[in-house]
């Protein structure tokens, strides 16, 4: 799979498609929560960790989608995206200003040039909010660690992740002596405090999946784009196939038949 400098594949259409298609429903359901629960603060957050330079190569990028959707909702918002390359943030700056300059932008959008490890206090708050916390790195895996400190944040209890990762850069990294690596894709989801995920199915060689981190116990399937909840068989094993090597796999397998 080839990728240019901002992360262009050939799956990145059907990567894009999906975001749109789980983010809008995921603006829908939360504009259904809101109103019940009156403690929370009444805005959709959305908090982009890799954002990216908003439209390039005729393609359009998850701040961007992201704007789209929660505009056409109508639904009040704030949005914290975070960019270190500088001819990004200042392309992805300047479509926010131009947005913003015709009347388009109605919510907060908050955009800063650092990586998003700096920016903690952007991304813990005095009230619990709903929204989603997106990471798509181009390259490298994220920080899982990372991920683990803000997800403990009491304002984020109510926040749901969404990880686009390859399975096989994971057991990659496992697998090479020149790196100090030894976790696995699950161990990786530990660190978060999330009680609840769900697994795309995994395509191209490289196992390109998304992987939804929730509290929601009855968070929706989303099983018409191949969503599976890692507690029942199907899911668990798709987790379990992107984390294992295939001898891995086979291994932990015979074992199992004679449990």
């Amino acid at each position: 799979m080839k990728k240019n400098d901002v992360g262009v594949s050939e799956y990145t259409d059907l990567k894009q498609q999906i975001f749109r298609e789980l983010l809008k429903m995921h603006i829908r359901i939360v504009r259904g929560i809101l109103p019940r629960n009156e403690w929370a603060d009444q805005r959709y957050w959305y908090i982009d960790l890799t954002a990216g330079p908003g439209k390039y190569d005729g393609h359009v990028g998850s701040p961007v989608i992201f704007h789209e959707e929660i505009e056409e909702a109508g639904m009040p918002y704030s949005a914290i995206l975070f960019e270190r390359g500088q001819k990004f943030y200042e392309s992805l700056s300047k479509y926010f200003e131009e947005m913003k300059n015709s009347g388009q932008v109605t919510g907060k959008v908050g955009i800063f040039d650092k990586p998003y490890q700096e920016g903690k206090k952007y991304t813990d708050f005095k009230r619990y909010r709903y929204g989603l916390i997106y990471i798509d790195p181009s390259g490298g895996l994220p920080d899982f660690d990372y991920l683990g400190d803000i997800s403990k944040y009491k304002a984020n209890q109510y926040m749901d992740f969404l990880i686009n990762i390859s399975g096989t850069n994971v057991k990659r990294l496992r697998k090479s002596p020149d790196v100090d690596f030894s976790e696995n894709l699950m161990e990786l989801l530990g660190k978060l405090d999330k009680k609840h995920w769900l697994v795309r199915e995994p395509y191209a060689k490289h196992q390109w999946t998304m992987l939804i981190g929730t509290n929601w116990d009855a968070f929706p399937k989303f099983k018409g784009r191949r969503f599976f909840r890692t507690n029942e068989p199907d899911g668990r094993d798709l987790l379990q196939r992107l984390s294992m090597t295939t001898s891995e796999y086979e291994e932990a397998y015979q074992l199992t038949l004679f449990d």
